[in-house]
């Protein structure tokens, strides 16, 4: 799934609809890239499911941004209280040094409504990679477009302004 369908991204691209005959798939591949490298900055985009191995230390449980919910907490297959969380996606109920041992976790990420402003610097980066990769149409065809790892992806000025909000950072 993806919060910028291909249709949109191509009315976005090109304003207008797309025809019955457009292969879409290029487009389709470069949502793909954009949505990878902004989640990448900023966490999921949609809800998405993960399971993490937590090594507990007496530490805070530190997961990725934002948490929706946590489904599930097992230490050695013993299920264990699962905290809450709150409408800012923040956990509450795990005090720091109150567990130890690996924990497996399993929670849900992501925003289940993408804010307007994050959908705009998808639709921004879209944009900038449509435009930075385009070649000819014979040479287009039946590549794929790839993302960069987001922690070396400089993206353009009016992308981050638009992210700016929901970018967070990794203590891990």
């Amino acid at each position: 799934m993806s919060v910028l369908p291909t249709a949109d991204a191509y009315r976005w691209l090109f304003g207008t609809d797309p025809d019955m005959g457009d292969d879409l798939t290029e487009v389709e591949a470069i949502v793909a890239a954009a949505e990878r490298a902004i989640s990448g900055r900023c966490g999921d985009l949609e809800p998405t499911t993960h399971t993490e191995v937590v090594t507990g230390n007496g530490g805070p449980l530190i997961l990725r941004p934002p948490v929706i919910s946590i489904t599930s907490i097992t230490l050695d297959g013993a299920a264990q209280t699962v905290p809450t969380v709150s409408a800012a996606g923040l956990s509450a109920g795990i005090v720091p040094g109150s567990w130890t041992g690996d924990y497996t976790v399993v929670y849900v990420s992501g925003r289940t409504l993408c804010p307007p402003d994050l959908l705009m610097g998808v639709k921004e980066l879209v944009r900038h990679l449509w435009d930075t990769t385009r070649r000819s149409a014979a040479d287009r065809r039946g590549r794929e477009a790839a993302a960069p790892p987001a922690s070396t992806f400089v993206f353009p000025h009016r992308v981050e302004q638009w992210i700016a909000p929901y970018v967070w950072v990794s203590l891990a």
